[in-house]
């Protein structure tokens, strides 16, 4: 990214969200972009990823997560969930539909469970230098246990914050040392020690490590049968290394990935200018990738109504023979079952229709009767039968366009 915007104007403000009250920072103008750090830090890690944002033409919101910085301490509220809510009512209040969101070190929980149960609120995801807990993907990095401090910080009865209370400063000091190559800038640090010293201040802090075993549970339920569809970006460094894109790359439907293995883990320190520019570029993936994902919305919506079933039918044959102007409408490439990936054939699919090996003549379509779950009861293109173990319910979808049909796969 080229440089910092010149002469912009930031404010702080703190925003009553019924139970909670959340100090954010707001920078610039356009399309919005929310900054969710990590631990040991506030908002205040943004400050040279900020301006670089602003220049490229965002709107930049850096809120102090619950329990953290300036905003309200609570006695629970600390799963991702919750976390996740809180920036919904954030966005609410602040009369903003979505935003592109990125999410550091714990900052990733709130910002993977907002893109995973609210879609569409998020414009784009970025993860920065962290795990998703309870995916797959991540076992190298997890292989010993993770890191020490996750075990010890979710230690029961408050013993983290008993140990630390008046050793605060040399506590954060050591992962700010051990964070960051280029070095934490003393006034940063300082201001970290302050937010994070007093025992309600420590506990506040450990409460989300303390959820991350409930947030392991709702990831591994959700990524059953989710897929995240607005472009995502993995960035790891030379601590998680390619672990996110690990995990990202198994329920991502538009992934990119870079490791930046010049910097440490506090990439918002180390490298800002690389950071705002993927999470710029990221940015740029969602808004050119917007006009292609409504008409696959429209189909896709079309298709389950029913009384237009045919219709949208032969629509759709027209899209994967390259009638309909639908990006990438060349190739299907992908199918997904039950949440996993497997490879569909390429090339132009024969038109549906009963008697075929997609759609079987059964008594019941012959009487032109059906139950519900017979009303989406066929295949639209036929899935390759070694590619498949079992009968589920399938997806297709083409690169730049959300779900397009739904159906059971063949039996094997």
């Amino acid at each position: 990214m080229s440089r910092a915007a010149q002469g912009y104007r930031s404010t702080t403000e703190k925003i009553q969200l019924d139970d909670l009250r959340v100090s954010v920072r707001r920078a610039g103008a356009g399309s919005p972009v929310m900054l969710l750090h990590g631990f040991p830090h506030t908002k205040e890690i943004w400050r040279e990823v900020e301006p670089l944002l602003v220049a490229a033409g965002h709107e930049v919101l850096m809120p102090d997560l619950r329990g953290t910085g300036d905003t309200e301490r609570t006695a629970s509220g600390y799963d991702a969930a919750s976390l996740a809510t809180d920036q919904v009512r954030l966005l609410d209040a602040l009369s903003l539909q979505a935003a592109h969101v990125v999410g550091f070190d714990f900052g990733a929980a709130p910002a993977f469970a907002l893109a995973a149960a609210r879609p569409e609120r998020v414009l784009s995801l970025t993860v920065v230098e962290a795990v998703i807990s309870g995916l797959a993907g991540a076992e190298a990095f997890l292989g010993s246990g993770g890191p020490w401090w996750f075990g010890f910080h979710q230690a029961p009865a408050g013993l983290a914050e008993n140990v630390l209370s008046g050793d605060e400063d040399r506590y954060i000091r050591f992962f700010l040392g051990i964070g960051s190559r280029r070095g934490v800038p003393e006034d940063l640090a300082r201001h970290f020690v302050r937010a994070y010293t007093g025992r309600d201040s420590l506990r506040a802090a450990f409460a989300h490590y303390r959820a991350m075993p409930a947030n392991a549970r709702w990831n591994r339920s959700w990524a059953e049968r989710g897929r995240l569809t607005m472009p995502v970006t993995a960035v790891g460094a030379s601590t998680v290394g390619d672990a996110p894109a690990r995990q990202l790359t198994l329920i991502a439907d538009h992934l990119d990935e870079h490791l930046l293995p010049h910097s440490s883990h506090i990439v918002p320190v180390d490298a800002p200018d690389d950071l705002a520019s993927i999470v710029a570029a990221t940015a740029a993936r969602a808004h050119r990738r917007a006009p292609d994902r409504d008409r696959g919305e429209q189909l896709h919506s079309e298709m389950i109504a029913g009384p237009k079933r045919a219709g949208v039918r032969q629509r759709l044959h027209e899209v994967l023979l390259g009638k309909l102007p639908v990006a990438d409408q060349r190739d299907i490439s992908r199918v997904v079952v039950d949440g996993a990936h497997i490879r569909a054939l390429k090339g132009d699919p024969k038109p549906p229709g009963p008697g075929t090996e997609d759609e079987p003549d059964t008594p019941a379509r012959r009487a032109g009767t059906s139950n519900d779950a017979d009303a989406q009861s066929s295949s639209m293109y036929p899935v390759p039968r070694s590619t498949v173990s079992r009968k589920s319910r399938m997806f297709l979808v083409c690169p730049s366009s959300d779900r397009l049909a739904i159906g059971p796969t063949p039996k094997p």
